[in-house]
């Protein structure tokens, strides 16, 4: 199954090519009428295509519609297990736990602000119109904004330090905002890390080209935009005729000079 770019290619190709083929045929006649008596006043057969119609039959590679990063529930899901689950380890780290210890109730203000951040999660990982870097940035904010709660609802802005010890590398300690920087970074290691929609691999899929028997084009979601279904049940390809030919050009030089120009 190819393109829809490589069949028109093709076709325009072709058209071209036997276009080229039909004018040589009508120079040798041209040359034929020249020498004979009577054809040599007769106008030169040629063929000009007006216009070309087509209907194509065609496969969507991919849906029409926008799609969020991930491309079902469940790695939705194991995107927003991953988030928690380095938060997790961030709360079972010695220096957490020293802090929960000394600060009464805020290992369950931890807990609760987990179940906030874990709603959070899902309505980015599930809004159909985030995708890309901007469900990384997304991700990132709720998680950020997490830290920023639990620091304010503990009355504890050393919190953070201890936090960024743990999550800020030494070499990006002396970064603008370090923590921030690597909050984006954790996000998007986990995000790279799941199985995401990629259209390149859906259009090269085996299954998919076997599955739609008698189609021969498949045209990419991106190249039927602004269609509606009544336009999309049918792809028609017309071709008009832009002839050009060589005009030759007044130079004043010994040797003549030629330019293309339209008929």
């Amino acid at each position: 199954m190819v393109g829809l770019h490589e069949f028109v290619n093709a076709l325009l190709e072709g058209i071209i090519t036997g276009r080229g083929m039909s004018d040589g045929a009508s120079a040798r006649v041209a040359q034929q009428y020249l020498k004979h008596d009577l054809l040599k006043g007769f106008p030169i057969p040629r063929m000009k295509v007006a216009e070309l119609e087509a209907e194509l039959q065609f496969a969507v590679a991919s849906p029409l519609v926008t799609q969020s990063t991930v491309a079902s529930n469940e790695i939705g899901k194991n995107i927003s297990y991953r988030i928690q689950y380095l938060l997790l380890s961030v709360a079972n780290n010695p220096s957490i736990k020293g802090f929960f210890s000394k600060k009464k109730g805020s290992r369950q203000k931890w807990n609760d602000r987990s179940i906030e951040l874990s709603q959070s999660l899902d309505a980015i990982l599930s809004n159909q119109d985030i995708n890309g870097d901007l469900a990384v940035d997304m991700l990132s904010l709720s998680v950020q904004n997490f830290f920023y709660a639990i620091a304010i609802d503990c009355s504890a802005p050393e919190l953070l330090t201890e936090i960024g010890n743990i999550l800020v590398p030494e070499s990006n300690q002396n970064n603008e905002h370090p923590l921030t920087d690597a909050i984006a970074e954790e996000i998007k290691k986990i995000v790279n890390s799941v199985p995401t929609i990629d259209d390149s691999n859906i259009r090269r899929s085996p299954e998919l080209t076997d599955s739609l028997p008698g189609l021969n084009i498949l045209v990419t979601a991106s190249e039927l935009e602004g269609l509606d279904a009544s336009q999309v049940q049918k792809l028609k390809l017309v071709c008009h005729a832009g002839d050009r030919k060589w005009i030759k050009k007044d130079g004043g030089t010994e040797e003549p000079t030629y330019i293309l120009d339209r008929e």
